[in-house]
C-alpha cells in the first residue's frame, strides 16, 4: 500500500512502495495514449454563452444560495458543496435532479426549447465534418443523440 511518508518543500506528498503498487496493478490495468491510437485534429477551444430561461435562472440561483430547489411539485437539496455544484451543473443541463437513486427530470416540454441545447445545436449547424461532444450526464448523451440524428450517424459511449 502506498503510504505518504513526508512532503517535499513544494508541499506534495512523498509516498513510499510505488513500485511495488506499479507491480500488483500492471497486470490489471495498461495505458494508451491518445496520440498512439487516435489520428485528431488539435482541440479548439471557445466559450459559448447562452442564456437560461428565467424559471431555469431561479432555480438555479435558489440552489446556489439556500442549497435547496424547487421545481414544480418536487424539491431536491444538496448536503454539501460537491453535490450542490452537480445539482448546480445538471440545472444549467435542462434537468431538475431529484433526491438521490432517481433520475433528472427534464426542465422543458421538449428537447429544442433548452437553451443549451439550442445553442450546441447553433454550433453544429456551423461545423462542417464531425464532430465530439463531450456530456456530463448520461441522460444528456441520450437526449443529444436524439436531437443529433437529423444530423447524420451519432454515436454514444458513455
Amino acid at each position: 500500500m502506498p503510504q505518504i511518508v513526508a512532503q517535499d518543500p513544494k508541499g506534495k506528498p512523498i509516498y513510499r512502495n510505488l513500485p511495488e503498487l506499479a507491480d500488483k496493478i500492471k497486470a490489471h490495468s495498461f495505458r494508451v495514449l491518445k496520440s498512439d491510437c487516435l489520428d485528431l485534429p488539435e482541440k479548439i477551444y471557445q466559450r459559448r454563452y447562452y442564456f437560461m430561461e428565467p424559471a431555469q435562472r431561479r432555480t438555479y440561483q435558489e440552489m446556489r444560495d439556500k442549497s435547496k430547489a424547487e421545481w414544480k411539485d418536487a424539491q431536491t437539496t444538496a448536503l454539501n458543496k460537491l453535490t450542490a455544484m452537480m445539482r448546480l451543473q445538471q440545472i444549467v443541463s435542462g434537468y431538475f435532479p431529484f433526491e438521490e437513486g432517481k433520475p433528472a427530470s427534464r426542465m422543458f416540454n421538449t428537447l429544442t426549447e433548452n437553451p443549451k441545447i439550442r445553442a450546441l445545436l447553433e454550433q453544429v449547424e456551423e461545423i462542417d465534418g464531425q464532430v465530439i461532444i463531450f456530456c456530463r450526464f448520461v441522460q444528456e448523451i441520450q437526449d443529444l443523440a436524439e436531437v443529433l440524428k437529423e444530423y447524420g450517424t451519432v454515436e454514444c459511449i458513455s
